[in-house]
């Protein structure tokens, strides 16, 4: 039994060894269990990888495999391009302050987004489109049928439902329903105020009616 277990650890040392000595690339190691998806100088936390074990040599810590398949210092991985005009990538952006629709009145959340953002003094239009912050004061305002343009809305407060509850205090910027008018919570259309009624359907939920 001894002499079994002897050459059992005497195999699995060789083997280790083995493994060890199979990755000759400077900066590699040999693991039983990594990603190459993770590993990419491309790899972003936007980035989405399939949970899988992969066998072999792979990028020691602080490094990533750059597009030549060598793995470099993480710093010295290529910058991410972004293709549209006057955006730049950013690892911690904020799609709420870049829009065209920020003002000083409105409540972004603290939230870090990886991807492509606008270049110092621009912003982004309804179409996607990063241009010259003073640009945006020319965007169109269209509204829908009773509804009108408001720099500090809350939807929870438009809700047509009448049932008591608190609002949170989130602002936003765009298009709400006017005065005496609540938003319909399956057309999403403002109707009036004394139209709107709530009851509750055979499963005891809340639903939103408009009495017509």
């Amino acid at each position: 039994m001894f002499i079994i277990l002897s050459i059992f650890l005497l195999l699995t040392t060789n083997a280790l060894e083995l493994r060890a000595e199979s990755c000759t690339e400077p900066f590699e190691e040999y693991t039983d269990c990594g990603s190459r998806c993770f590993e990419s100088c491309e790899w972003t936390p936007a980035t989405s990888c399939l949970a899988v074990c992969e066998v072999g040599c792979f990028c020691i810590s602080g490094y990533k495999r750059d597009a030549n398949g060598r793995c470099v210092l993480e710093a010295e991985c290529p910058p991410k391009e972004c293709k549209n005009y006057f955006e730049s990538w950013s690892d911690c952006g904020n799609r709420c302050f870049e829009s065209c629709t920020w003002t000083q009145d409105t409540l972004c959340p603290t939230v870090c987004d990886v991807g492509c953002f606008c270049d110092a003094g621009f912003k982004r239009d309804r179409h996607n489109k990063c241009v010259p912050a003073d640009m945006c004061s020319n965007v169109v305002k269209n509204c829908g049928p009773n509804e009108k343009w408001t720099e500090n809305g809350n939807r929870c407060v438009e809700d047509c439902s009448l049932i008591p509850r608190e609002c949170a205090p989130i602002f936003e910027t765009g298009c709400f329903c006017k005065s005496g008018y609540k938003r319909h919570n399956k057309t999403g259309r403002c109707v009036k105020e004394k139209n709107c009624f709530a009851k509750r359907n055979n499963n005891n939920i809340i639903i939103t009616m408009v009495d017509n």
